[in-house]
């Protein structure tokens, strides 16, 4: 057995993100309060999710950002921003990925409340974004009179997570090693980059081309530079759950 270690692997099919135990895809919900704040200070309310929202209000300066890494497994996502709009002025929202702008909006319904409530709560749907493990999220806000930009959440709804359409061996979405601990043959068609990452269990084969085990170990993430978004040729070997 040449090119062998410990390892059991998961990555991202076009059903889901397989692992050992479910290849459901779920939302991904992060508080406001919980990203990494530049001038946003962090207000209690009864009206946000968690009973924390983010605000400009007192805050040193008219703007304010809003950041954190996405750590969900790459794929196409509706991204909502909860958020609210009061009707004391008209402040701004901007969402940013990995620094580029994607959606820009003023605050300037009339929702019939000054203050944040569930009456001024909103929601502002961006779709069908792109969206790499590991890029930056960013909300910036900016103050209109009394419009202080809060924001109570961002919620990513996966709506396709492209991978390895091809799974020869096994009829489901799945393949399994159980007791044989023999790898199953795939056909790649679509493997994301980033999406392919190791966990220690069982020594079993693994034999893709291009890849060094010399300098594999038991934390490596497997990430083939080869290994791109589209077709490759040929097929390998890949030890599933």
């Amino acid at each position: 057995m040449a090119n062998s270690f410990s390892n059991s692997s998961k990555f991202n099919d076009s059903n889901g993100l397989l692992s050992s135990d479910s290849n459901e895809q779920r939302s991904i919900r992060i508080e406001a309060e919980q990203m990494n704040l530049d001038n946003y200070l962090i207000e209690s309310s009864n009206a946000a999710s968690d009973r924390k929202l983010i605000s400009l209000f007192n805050a040193s300066g008219t703007a304010g950002s809003a950041s954190t890494q996405f750590s969900g497994p790459s794929g196409i996502y509706d991204i909502v921003v909860g958020y609210y709009d009061e009707q004391d002025g008209e402040g701004q929202l901007e969402l940013l990925l990995d620094g580029v702008s994607t959606d820009r909006w003023t605050l300037d319904q009339n929702l019939g409340s000054s203050a944040a409530s569930s009456q001024s709560f909103s929601k502002r749907t961006i779709s069908g974004q792109s969206l790499r493990q590991g890029e930056t999220i960013t909300i910036e806000g900016i103050i209109n009179d009394g419009e202080f930009a809060r924001v109570d959440y961002i919620e990513f709804l996966p709506t396709s997570i492209s991978g390895n359409d091809d799974i020869v061996g096994d009829g489901s979405d799945t393949a399994s090693l159980e007791d044989l601990w023999e790898p199953v043959e795939f056909v790649d068609t679509e493997i994301i980059p980033g999406s392919f990452i190791p966990d220690v269990s069982r020594f079993v084969p693994l034999d893709i081309p291009g890849l060094d085990f010399a300098s594999l170990d038991a934390s490596t993430i497997l990430d083939p530079s080869f290994i791109g978004e589209g077709n490759i040729p040929g097929s390998g070997f890949i030890p599933l759950f």
